[in-house]
C-alpha cells in the first residue's frame, strides 16, 4: 500500500475485498468496461464507501475529496504518463523514475490530507485542520481541473511512444 506511485494503486491496494466489491457492484454498473473511466462513477463509488463506513461528516469529507483527487490523478496520469515514458526513452530511465517518485509523493500527500476528516470524524475540526494547511489539496485539485478541463493544457503535452505506434 505504502509504495503505490498513484492514487489508484494506493486505493486498489488498501482494502482489497471492499475495493473489489465496490468496483464490481457500484463503479462498473455506472461505467461498464469499454466506456472509459467515469468521474461520476468514481464519485458515486466513493459516496457509497462513505455511507458504508457510517454517518460521520468526516467520512463524507474524506471520500468526496478522495473522489476528486482520484479523478484529478487520472487526468494527470493520462496527460503525463506517455510524455514521461517518451522522455525516458530519449533521456534515460531516470526521467521515468523521477516521474514515479513524484507520483508517489503527491499521491501520499493527497491521501494523507484527504484522510484527516476520516480520523477526526467531526465537521468543524476537519475543516479547521484543512484550513490550517491552507486547503492546499483543494487548491491543487481546482488548478488541475481548470488546467486540463477548461484551459485544455493537455493538448500541448507531447504524447508517448505508445500513442505514436497507434497512429503509425
Amino acid at each position: 500500500v505504502e509504495f503505490g506511485t498513484s492514487i489508484k494503486e494506493l486505493i486498489d491496494s488498501w482494502n482489497i475485498g471492499t475495493n473489489t466489491w465496490l468496483r464490481h457492484h457500484v463503479y462498473l454498473r455506472m461505467a461498464p468496461p469499454g466506456t472509459g473511466a467515469s468521474a461520476k462513477a468514481t464519485v458515486l463509488t466513493f459516496l457509497v464507501s462513505a455511507w458504508w463506513h457510517g454517518f460521520y461528516a468526516g467520512y463524507y469529507l474524506t471520500f468526496v475529496v478522495g473522489a476528486a483527487a482520484s479523478n484529478a490523478a487520472r487526468t494527470l496520469r493520462r496527460a503525463l504518463n506517455g510524455a514521461a515514458v517518451n522522455a525516458a526513452e530519449t533521456h534515460g530511465p531516470l526521467v521515468k523514475q523521477a516521474y514515479d517518485v513524484a507520483g508517489w509523493v503527491l499521491s501520499k500527500y493527497a491521501l494523507d490530507f484527504a484522510a484527516v476528516p476520516f480520523v477526526v470524524l467531526a465537521l468543524g475540526p476537519s475543516i479547521r485542520a484543512w484550513r490550517n494547511n491552507y486547503f492546499a489539496l483543494h487548491v491543487g485539485l481546482v488548478l488541475v481541473y481548470l488546467a486540463f478541463n477548461v484551459a485544455r493544457v493537455g493538448r500541448f503535452i507531447p504524447k508517448g511512444s505508445r500513442d505514436r505506434q497507434k497512429t503509425a
